[in-house]
């Protein structure tokens, strides 16, 4: 699998008629292009399903939420707020005050009381807050967060198909979080503190959290849906074209460096317009934008890697055209490389599986190739990791390939080779 086998190969395509070779570089570059756009439509699509159909990875996404300070800060304001309002501290301190002015005192001290009206209500409030901060930030709200959001992962899927017992209450365009299972734990802390006012708050309380202002929900849930054929196929294709791209293309290497430059630029393109999303989500959320940027990058994360990834890939294949190139740099390290290789003390029987390699040196590297596009379209999630262990792995088979083709016989050894 040398860079001379490219070389012919390309050089034999020079020889095509001028009308078929702008041919077929045009629907070279139309396919490349298509797989290229494509790409980060695929990464998109392929994470969003990812997270909506499964559940560990949705919840592996979005539980570390429960120690950012921002979502525990918003999760604490709206709990303490519909603890409050269930409760009605103002209520309770008029009636509790009132309660004490009809006993048996001096005038004077009974008009006083009512001056311990608003404190006392702000006490209340301030030690319900106190209690539900203290909840938000123990261990004890990281595990019920994590399990209302496996609960939530089914809700979710409901939201979508708009059935009942969603966890997302659409009223009108709104969306919002209900919090129910988070209120009816901290219901339970503050009785189990003594807190026994807190009984007061009815089963099923639960405040909204406006996520966002959504138009046409209906068609979103189409794409949504939509979404779990788009990961079934949108991967595949980008692979089916850009390969099919490269190889109807008049030069392989100049295809695969070109391809490499389109997807690693993509990639910048997709991780700046990451950070532009996120930017408006903070700006026209309905919560703090704190708390939006968490959850905007909660929800990114695997999009990011996936980025990344890309761009990996890109900079990865720019690399090996150019290690194929005829450049001077290029041509030296592959001669090194075949010099050193050439010279290893290996068995005299390794030879004739080295001329096998060098006879079959095209078929072998589509053989690569097609694996590394299998490897690389159907395992998820799509990260640099990836990436790069697979292209580690072929670079190893490279190694190997390099070297058998070095053993030649003795008299071939012995031949000096032509100056090109």
């Amino acid at each position: 699998m040398g860079t001379s086998d490219t070389t012919s190969a390309d050089s034999a395509r020079l020889g095509t008629p001028r009308g078929r070779r702008i041919l077929r570089s045009t629907a070279a570059a139309v396919l490349i292009t298509l797989g290229v756009v494509l790409a980060p439509v695929a990464l998109t699509a392929t994470t969003a399903q990812t997270i909506l159909r499964d559940s560990d990875r949705f919840v592996e996404t979005f539980a570390p939420l429960a120690e950012n300070p921002a979502v525990q800060r918003e999760v604490t304001a709206q709990v303490a707020t519909a603890i409050d309002d269930a409760i009605d501290t103002p209520t309770l301190a008029r009636e509790l005050i009132g309660g004490l002015q009809t006993l048996d005192m001096p005038a004077v001290v009974s008009g006083r009381l009512a001056l311990l009206e608003a404190p006392l209500a702000a006490g209340m409030q301030s030690l319900v807050h106190d209690v539900v901060e203290r909840f938000v930030s123990s261990p004890a709200f990281a595990e019920t967060w994590r399990g209302a959001l496996r609960v939530a992962h089914t809700g979710i899927n409901a939201t979508i198909a708009g059935a009942d017992g969603a966890v997302l209450v659409v009223d009108g365009p709104t969306v919002a979080v209900d919090l129910a299972p988070i209120i009816t734990a901290v219901r339970g802390e503050l009785v189990d503190r003594g807190i026994t006012l807190a009984s007061a708050i009815p089963e099923g309380v639960g405040p909204q959290i406006a996520v966002a202002e959504v138009e046409g929900l209906t068609q979103v849930r189409m794409i949504i849906v939509g979404l779990d054929i788009a990961n079934a196929w949108l991967p595949v294709l980008v692979a089916v074209l850009l390969v099919a791209g490269i190889l109807l293309a008049m030069s392989w290497r100049r295809a695969i460096f070109g391809t490499g430059v389109a997807l690693l630029a993509i990639g910048l393109v997709l991780g700046a317009g990451l950070g532009i999303g996120r930017m408006f989500a903070t700006g026209v959320a309905a919560i703090s934008a704190d708390a939006v940027g968490a959850l905007f990058d909660a929800a990114a994360h695997q999009v990011s890697a996936g980025v990344a990834a890309l761009t990996t890939l890109g900079t990865l294949m720019a690399l090996a055209a150019w290690w194929a190139g005829p450049s001077r740099p290029a041509r030296a390290l592959r001669a090194g490389i075949t010099d050193t290789a050439a010279r290893l003390p290996l068995p005299a029987s390794f030879r004739p599986i080295g001329a096998a390699v060098r006879g079959a040196s095209p078929v072998l590297a589509g053989v690569l190739v097609a694996a590394m596009a299998v490897v690389l379209t159907l395992v998820r999630p799509f990260t640099p990791e990836l990436v790069l262990t697979t292209g580690a792995v072929a670079l190893l088979l490279l190694v190997v390939a390099v070297v058998l083709r070095a053993q030649k016989e003795p008299e071939a050894l012995a031949t000096p080779a032509p100056v090109p």
